[in-house]
């Protein structure tokens, strides 16, 4: 991720937008491990995990939230399907 960033300068088009958007997947994800179990940030140095608040996965809420995450995805995907298909098949 780190080693990305000085590459982001000489990129355009969609070159560009894919390494911020793996800049961002991995921050977010650094984040939300944060949020469950913690995560060994200074690995090499220390294996503390550095946890800003523990939250449980795996319950009713949790299972909630992957089903509308789910549900949203199939959703755009098949609105993206329509467009494209509209493009070519008068519907």
């Amino acid at each position: 991720m780190l080693l990305a960033l000085p590459v982001i300068d000489n990129t355009n088009g969609i070159e560009k937008a894919f390494l911020i958007g793996m800049i961002a997947g991995d921050l977010s994800h650094l984040s939300l491990d944060m949020l469950s179990g913690g995560v060994p940030l200074l690995m090499p140095f220390s294996v503390a995990r550095i946890r800003v608040c523990s939250f449980r996965t795996g319950g009713m809420v949790d299972r909630m939230w992957r089903f509308a995450m789910y549900f949203g995805i199939f959703y755009l995907g098949l609105s993206e399907l329509f467009q494209i298909a509209s493009g070519y098949i008068r519907i």
